[in-house]
Protein backbone atom coordinates (compact mmCIF):
# COMPACT_ATOMS: atom_id res chain seq x y z
CA UNK A 1 0.00 0.00 0.00
CA UNK A 2 1.34 3.43 -0.99
CA UNK A 3 0.57 6.26 1.41
CA UNK A 4 -1.08 9.26 -0.23
CA UNK A 5 0.60 12.15 1.58
CA UNK A 6 -1.84 14.67 0.08
CA UNK A 7 -4.74 13.03 1.94
CA UNK A 8 -2.86 12.01 5.08
CA UNK A 9 -3.22 13.83 8.41
CA UNK A 10 -0.78 13.08 11.21
CA UNK A 11 -1.93 13.70 14.79
CA UNK A 12 -0.38 12.61 18.06
CA UNK A 13 -2.97 12.21 20.82
CA UNK A 14 -2.08 12.86 24.44
CA UNK A 15 -4.78 12.76 27.12
CA UNK A 16 -2.51 14.02 29.89
CA UNK A 17 -1.80 17.68 30.58
CA UNK A 18 1.90 17.22 29.97
CA UNK A 19 3.43 19.12 27.09
CA UNK A 20 4.03 16.81 24.16
CA UNK A 21 6.90 17.41 21.78
CA UNK A 22 5.51 16.60 18.34
CA UNK A 23 8.07 15.82 15.66
CA UNK A 24 7.73 16.08 11.92
CA UNK A 25 7.76 12.86 9.88
CA UNK A 26 9.29 12.41 6.47
CA UNK A 27 7.27 10.12 4.18
CA UNK A 28 8.13 9.73 0.49
CA UNK A 29 10.22 12.92 0.64
CA UNK A 30 7.20 14.80 2.03
CA UNK A 31 7.29 16.31 5.51
CA UNK A 32 4.17 15.65 7.61
CA UNK A 33 3.67 18.02 10.53
CA UNK A 34 1.40 16.77 13.35
CA UNK A 35 -1.99 18.47 13.36
CA UNK A 36 -3.79 19.70 16.46
CA UNK A 37 -7.17 18.51 15.18
CA UNK A 38 -8.81 16.75 12.27
CA UNK A 39 -12.32 15.82 11.17
CA UNK A 40 -13.00 12.10 11.11
CA UNK A 41 -16.39 10.88 9.83
CA UNK A 42 -17.98 14.21 10.73
CA UNK A 43 -16.50 14.45 14.24
CA UNK A 44 -13.73 16.94 15.01
CA UNK A 45 -11.04 15.10 16.98
CA UNK A 46 -8.36 17.14 18.76
CA UNK A 47 -5.03 15.89 20.03
CA UNK A 48 -6.17 16.12 23.69
CA UNK A 49 -9.41 14.23 23.04
CA UNK A 50 -11.39 17.00 24.73
CA UNK A 51 -13.79 17.41 21.76
CA UNK A 52 -14.31 21.03 22.77
CA UNK A 53 -13.75 22.17 19.18
CA UNK A 54 -16.38 19.71 18.03
CA UNK A 55 -18.86 21.16 20.55
CA UNK A 56 -18.09 24.68 19.31
CA UNK A 57 -18.59 23.50 15.73
CA UNK A 58 -22.02 22.06 16.62
CA UNK A 59 -23.06 25.26 18.40
CA UNK A 60 -22.01 27.40 15.44
CA UNK A 61 -23.85 25.19 12.94
CA UNK A 62 -27.02 25.04 15.03
CA UNK A 63 -27.06 28.82 15.56
CA UNK A 64 -27.46 29.31 11.81
CA UNK A 65 -30.39 26.88 11.85
CA UNK A 66 -31.93 28.77 14.76
CA UNK A 67 -32.15 31.77 12.46
CA UNK A 68 -34.05 29.68 9.92
CA UNK A 69 -36.29 28.35 12.69
CA UNK A 70 -37.25 31.91 13.68
CA UNK A 71 -38.04 32.72 10.05
CA UNK A 72 -40.30 29.66 9.82
CA UNK A 73 -42.21 30.84 12.87
CA UNK A 74 -42.78 34.29 11.38
CA UNK A 75 -44.14 32.53 8.27
CA UNK A 76 -46.76 30.81 10.41
CA UNK A 77 -45.33 27.37 11.18
CA UNK A 78 -47.05 26.00 14.30
CA UNK A 79 -45.42 24.61 17.45
CA UNK A 80 -45.63 21.00 16.25
CA UNK A 81 -43.91 21.85 12.99
CA UNK A 82 -41.22 23.85 14.79
CA UNK A 83 -40.57 20.92 17.12
CA UNK A 84 -40.17 18.57 14.16
CA UNK A 85 -37.77 21.06 12.55
CA UNK A 86 -35.66 21.20 15.71
CA UNK A 87 -35.54 17.43 16.19
CA UNK A 88 -34.75 16.64 12.55
CA UNK A 89 -32.38 19.50 11.70
CA UNK A 90 -30.72 20.40 15.00
CA UNK A 91 -31.02 17.71 17.65
CA UNK A 92 -30.06 15.04 15.13
CA UNK A 93 -26.85 17.00 14.51
CA UNK A 94 -26.16 17.42 18.23
CA UNK A 95 -26.38 13.69 18.94
CA UNK A 96 -24.43 12.42 15.92
CA UNK A 97 -21.60 10.14 17.08
CA UNK A 98 -22.34 10.99 20.73
CA UNK A 99 -20.96 7.72 22.20
CA UNK A 100 -17.55 8.72 20.87
CA UNK A 101 -17.30 12.16 22.42
CA UNK A 102 -20.08 13.01 24.88
CA UNK A 103 -18.65 11.47 28.08
CA UNK A 104 -15.33 13.24 27.41
CA UNK A 105 -16.88 16.71 27.16
CA UNK A 106 -16.39 19.24 29.93
CA UNK A 107 -19.41 20.54 31.84
CA UNK A 108 -18.97 23.89 30.08
CA UNK A 109 -19.28 22.28 26.65
CA UNK A 110 -22.33 20.29 27.77
CA UNK A 111 -24.00 23.50 28.91
CA UNK A 112 -23.28 25.06 25.51
CA UNK A 113 -25.07 22.20 23.78
CA UNK A 114 -27.97 22.39 26.21
CA UNK A 115 -28.16 26.10 25.42
CA UNK A 116 -29.04 25.25 21.81
CA UNK A 117 -32.11 23.34 22.92
CA UNK A 118 -33.00 26.15 25.34
CA UNK A 119 -32.90 28.65 22.50
CA UNK A 120 -34.83 26.41 20.11
CA UNK A 121 -37.65 25.76 22.58
CA UNK A 122 -37.74 29.47 23.44
CA UNK A 123 -38.51 30.18 19.79
CA UNK A 124 -41.53 27.88 20.07
CA UNK A 125 -42.81 29.08 23.47
CA UNK A 126 -41.10 32.39 24.37
CA UNK A 127 -43.32 33.08 27.41
CA UNK A 128 -42.49 29.87 29.32
CA UNK A 129 -39.44 28.88 31.30
CA UNK A 130 -37.27 25.98 30.12
CA UNK A 131 -38.83 23.24 32.28
CA UNK A 132 -42.34 24.26 31.23
CA UNK A 133 -41.36 24.26 27.56
CA UNK A 134 -39.93 20.75 27.84
CA UNK A 135 -43.05 19.53 29.63
CA UNK A 136 -45.43 20.92 26.98
CA UNK A 137 -43.25 19.61 24.13
CA UNK A 138 -42.79 16.21 25.83
CA UNK A 139 -39.01 16.50 25.47
CA UNK A 140 -36.26 15.58 27.96
CA UNK A 141 -33.27 17.87 28.59
CA UNK A 142 -30.69 17.43 25.86
CA UNK A 143 -28.13 15.98 28.30
CA UNK A 144 -30.60 13.30 29.42
CA UNK A 145 -31.53 12.52 25.81
CA UNK A 146 -27.90 12.06 24.73
CA UNK A 147 -27.05 10.10 27.86
CA UNK A 148 -29.96 7.75 27.15
CA UNK A 149 -28.79 7.18 23.57
CA UNK A 150 -25.25 6.41 24.75
CA UNK A 151 -26.54 4.00 27.40
CA UNK A 152 -28.69 2.18 24.83
CA UNK A 153 -25.67 1.92 22.53
CA UNK A 154 -23.63 0.40 25.38
CA UNK A 155 -26.33 -2.24 25.99
CA UNK A 156 -26.54 -2.93 22.27
CA UNK A 157 -22.82 -3.73 22.23
CA UNK A 158 -22.80 -5.68 25.51
CA UNK A 159 -25.71 -7.93 24.44
CA UNK A 160 -24.46 -8.72 20.94
CA UNK A 161 -21.51 -11.17 20.81
CA UNK A 162 -21.25 -10.50 17.06
CA UNK A 163 -20.59 -6.81 17.56
CA UNK A 164 -16.98 -5.83 16.70
CA UNK A 165 -16.62 -4.05 20.07
CA UNK A 166 -18.22 -6.80 22.18
CA UNK A 167 -14.87 -7.83 23.67
CA UNK A 168 -14.46 -4.36 25.16
CA UNK A 169 -17.35 -5.09 27.56
CA UNK A 170 -15.97 -7.57 30.11
CA UNK A 171 -18.58 -9.14 32.37
CA UNK A 172 -17.99 -10.68 35.78
CA UNK A 173 -18.67 -14.41 35.57
CA UNK A 174 -19.73 -17.05 38.08
CA UNK A 175 -16.08 -17.70 39.05
CA UNK A 176 -15.65 -14.20 40.46
CA UNK A 177 -14.44 -13.81 44.00
CA UNK A 178 -16.76 -13.51 46.98
CA UNK A 179 -15.84 -9.87 47.28
CA UNK A 180 -16.95 -9.24 43.70
CA UNK A 181 -20.15 -11.21 44.31
CA UNK A 182 -21.04 -9.02 47.26
CA UNK A 183 -20.76 -5.90 45.15
CA UNK A 184 -23.09 -7.45 42.55
CA UNK A 185 -21.15 -5.72 39.79
CA UNK A 186 -22.08 -6.85 36.29
CA UNK A 187 -19.15 -5.41 34.38
CA UNK A 188 -15.45 -5.36 35.07
CA UNK A 189 -14.01 -1.89 34.34
CA UNK A 190 -10.38 -1.63 33.33
CA UNK A 191 -7.99 0.24 35.53
CA UNK A 192 -7.88 3.89 34.53
CA UNK A 193 -4.67 5.73 35.32
CA UNK A 194 -6.07 9.15 34.48
CA UNK A 195 -9.38 10.91 34.99
CA UNK A 196 -9.68 11.40 31.25
CA UNK A 197 -9.39 7.68 30.58
CA UNK A 198 -12.02 6.92 33.22
CA UNK A 199 -14.49 9.08 31.24
CA UNK A 200 -14.11 7.07 28.04
CA UNK A 201 -17.30 5.46 26.77
CA UNK A 202 -16.80 1.87 27.92
CA UNK A 203 -15.17 2.79 31.22
CA UNK A 204 -17.86 5.30 32.09
CA UNK A 205 -20.88 3.13 31.34
CA UNK A 206 -19.44 -0.01 32.93
CA UNK A 207 -19.03 1.89 36.18
CA UNK A 208 -22.40 3.63 35.80
CA UNK A 209 -24.38 0.40 35.35
CA UNK A 210 -22.40 -1.34 38.10
CA UNK A 211 -23.45 1.43 40.50
CA UNK A 212 -27.06 1.07 39.33
CA UNK A 213 -26.99 -2.66 40.13
CA UNK A 214 -25.56 -2.02 43.60
CA UNK A 215 -28.29 0.50 44.39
Amino acid sequence: MILNTDKTVLMNTNISNKISHDCDFLVNDVTLTPSLETKLLGVIVDNKLSFSNHADFLVSKCNSRLFLMRKLKTLGLDSHGLKIFYESNMRSLLVYGAPVWYTLLSDTCKRKLEGIQRSATRVIFPDMDYDERLSVLCMPPLQDFIFGLCSKHFFKISNNPQHPLFERVVRNNCKQSSRQTNTRSTYRPDRARTQKRSKCFFQFFKRFHNNENIQ
